[in-house]
């Protein structure tokens, strides 16, 4: 296994993991887990959740779709005009009250 990305969050990492799956890499996301303890337990490198490419002969790849996937544009966070709920940019629908984004 290659550890390609270490994510600030698990919703980053398995973002990441699907887009390589997309693509036929086999990835796995490990450490995600931790990330509800930050705080309780040392704030380090190490609880972050890290994302890995599986099969040896698929490293390169998944490196190549891994700077891609660095170079797409990142939506900004939004602001739920129903709830006033904080949104990662991400995601196209509002989880405390299902109200879509109006544009992106």
């Amino acid at each position: 296994m290659l550890k390609l990305y270490t994510a600030d969050n698990p919703i980053e990492a398995h973002l990441l993991r699907g887009f390589l799956e997309a693509h036929g890499i086999e990835a796995l996301v490990q450490g995600d887990h931790l990330f509800g303890g930050r705080g309780e337990i040392p704030l380090t490198f190490d609880t972050l959740p890290t994302v890995w490419a599986v099969r040896p002969s698929e490293h390169a790849r998944a490196q190549s779709l891994l700077a891609e996937w660095q170079e797409q544009p990142r939506l900004a966070d939004w602001a739920c005009r129903h709830c006033g709920e904080h949104i990662d940019g991400e995601f196209e629908s509002c989880w405390q009250c299902g109200a879509m984004r109006l544009s992106v």
